[in-house]
């Protein structure tokens, strides 16, 4: 991966071990259900967008 930090990795296996679309807000909970880790929605949507213009997803809406 092309130096992402383990923060973007981390929303980045989110975002493809799921079916579905989600939310900043679903994958900001699931960062804090599985890592404990905290903060701000808005950290999660600068990281789908950095991830986005990377080309690593492009079905996610940030």
């Amino acid at each position: 991966m092309q130096n992402l930090s383990d923060q973007e990795k981390k929303v980045l296996e989110i975002m493809k071990e799921s079916k579905q679309q989600l939310t900043p807000e679903e994958i900001t909970a699931q960062i804090k259900k599985r890592y404990g880790q905290v903060w701000p929605v808005q950290v999660t949507i600068t990281f789908m967008v950095r991830l986005k213009k990377l080309g690593y997803t492009n079905k996610h809406k940030c």
